[in-house]
Parts: structure tokens; C-alpha cells; sequence
């Protein structure tokens, strides 16, 4: 868990569904991320209640290096078999670690896997009236499985509901043989630069549980950009996508093709809702007219 001074509820929140989980067998690495005192208190508090298994890492100097970096920085230290990052907003349902480390037992041959998420409104209340939560359809079947190479168009295209880091678990060697977290990417792409080099060499599974609650604010990193933020970072993130599966040598004609369409679309205002209407078209189409 990486964090930079969050709300001390959320944070307090995120730490406690850690502790209650019911797999016994984890270990907590914090990595302060450049935070002030009172974020940095709260995290020696939960260190001093169980030093077995929670730590707190920080850069040199306390310097902010951003996620990517912190995660890799909490890699290094990682003792476990299984990787499970969770945001320091978000909470863990009870069962989460339980039902995957099961899962990945069960399937040697999957390096990562996720779940579908509770986009989370209802811990807030405004004007006394509780927002409503919603679960993302997975775009799938549940248990679907993802040969090396295959997801990465769909998340591209939007084709497949992409997890929030929260709700994904990765084999801890599948995580290092790509070189960990994709540093060189803004905090608003991190997730899937990872995404990217994981599944690129290793199979992914889509499940259709909901292990996590993804929790909605103002100033979370996605929610808190504009819309022209939102943009710049899209496009930073297609550079380094281009620059890394050139790397590779898994830059397919199609892939190229997908990627210009991701650029424009990152150029020009309401282009990512004009991009998925105009891929919507083909299936349209191949459904039929009704009455024809």
C-alpha cells in the first residue's frame, strides 16, 4: 500500500480490511510516498500493532517518487508468494485474499487474475441522501481466460471492464520477470502499464467476484483530473505502450492501428465516447435491422 497523505478515514478504512481478512497468512508493506506527519503517524500506529507483518518503507530523503516506484520499492521487500496491491482509498472485501490465493492455488498456470468492483458512493452522504454504488459488468464470462498477448487489445478498445489495482493478485515472479511497476508512466496510467507487461508474457483470468470497493471522491488521482489532464496523461501513456511493445517486438500492425485511434481520440474533446460509438458500429450491424 503506497500513500501520500490520504484521508485519514480512508486510509484508516483501506489498513483495517487488511487486518480483517480471512487469510491469516499476509504481509502489509507500507511505502509513505512523500507523506506529511499525520499520514506517516497513522502508519506506525498499525506497524506497532503487528510488527510480524506490517512494515513502512519510505524513499530516501522522503522524497514523493509516485506509485509505480512505491510499489517497486515494496517488491523489493516482498517476502510473499502473491503480489495484492490496494489503494489506500479503497477496501478489501473480507474474503478477497482467501478466494484468490484458492484460485491461483488451483490454477498454476494463471499469473494474474482479477474480479469485478463496487464503484463505492454510498460511504457519502449529501443532504442527507446516500449515493448509489454500482458494479461494473466484468464484459466476460466469469473465469475467462487470456492467453499472453490477448488482453491487452480488449483493454485498449475498452472491450473489457479494466480492474482497479485494488481488486487484482499476480504470482510474485510473474511480477518480477517483467521488471516490476511501469515507472516512467503517470499515477493516472499506472495500472495499466502493469497490465501491459504482465500480460503480454503470462495468462490472465477474469472472475466475476466482486473483492473490493472502489471507492469514489473528489480527490482521488483518476476523479480529481480534468478532462484535458486526463488527456495529457492518456497520451504520455500511449507513448511509453508504443516505445514498450516496440521493445518487445509486439507491435502488430493491428495494435499500431489500435493505438492511432487512441491518440486521436486523446486529442480532441468527447474523442474516447465518439471512439466507442464508432467501434460499436460493426456489431450493430451484424446484429441485424429488426423486421429485415
Amino acid at each position: 500500500m503506497t500513500f501520500l497523505d490520504p484521508p485519514l478515514g480512508f486510509f484508516r478504512e483501506a489498513v483495517e480490511s487488511v487486518f480483517d481478512q480471512t487469510f491469516p497468512d499476509w504481509e502489509l508493506i507500507f511505502v509513505n510516498d512523500g507523506s506529511g506527519r499525520e499520514a506517516s503517524r497513522a502508519a506506525e500506529e498499525f506497524v506497532r500493532l503487528d510488527p510480524s507483518r506490517v512494515r513502512c518503507l519510505a524513499h530516501d530523503g522522503g522524497v514523493n517518487l509516485g506509485i509505480p516506484a512505491s510499489r517497486n520499492l515494496a517488491l523489493a521487500h516482498a517476502r510473499g508468494e502473491f503480489i495484492a496491491c490496494l489503494d489506500a482509498d479503497d477496501v478489501w472485501d473480507l474474503a478477497k485474499l482467501a478466494a484468490q490465493v484458492r484460485i491461483l492455488d488451483a490454477r498454476p498456470d494463471v499469473d494474474m487474475l482479477f474480479g469485478r468492483h463496487m464503484l463505492w458512493r454510498s460511504w457519502e452522504e449529501r443532504d442527507g441522501v446516500g449515493r448509489v454504488d454500482q458494479v461494473p459488468s466484468l464484459g466476460v464470462a466469469d473465469r475467462t481466460e487470456f492467453r499472453p498477448g490477448s488482453f491487452l487489445p480488449l483493454v485498449m478498445r475498452s472491450r473489457i471492464s479494466i480492474p482497479p489495482p485494488s481488486s487484482v493478485m499476480v504470482r510474485a515472479p510473474a511480477v518480477r520477470s517483467v521488471g516490476g511497476f511501469g515507472e516512467g508512466v503517470s499515477n493516472h496510467y499506472e495500472d495499466q502499464a502493469f497490465y501491459a507487461k504482465v500480460s503480454l508474457r503470462g495468462v490472465v483470468l477474469a472472475c466475476d467476484d466482486v473483492w473490493c470497493r472502489y471507492r469514489i471522491h473528489d480527490g482521488s488521482v483518476t476523479h480529481g483530473a480534468t478532462r484535458a489532464e486526463g488527456r495529457a496523461a492518456r497520451r504520455e501513456f500511449l507513448d511509453w505502450l508504443e516505445n514498450y511493445l516496440a521493445g518487445q517486438g509486439a507491435l502488430d500492425a493491428p495494435i499500431r492501428r489500435t493505438l492511432r485511434l487512441e491518440r486521436w481520440a486523446a486529442m480532441v474533446p468527447r474523442g474516447p465516447g465518439i471512439l466507442r460509438v464508432f467501434r460499436r458500429i460493426p456489431r450493430y450491424l451484424a446484429r441485424g435491422i429488426p423486421g429485415q
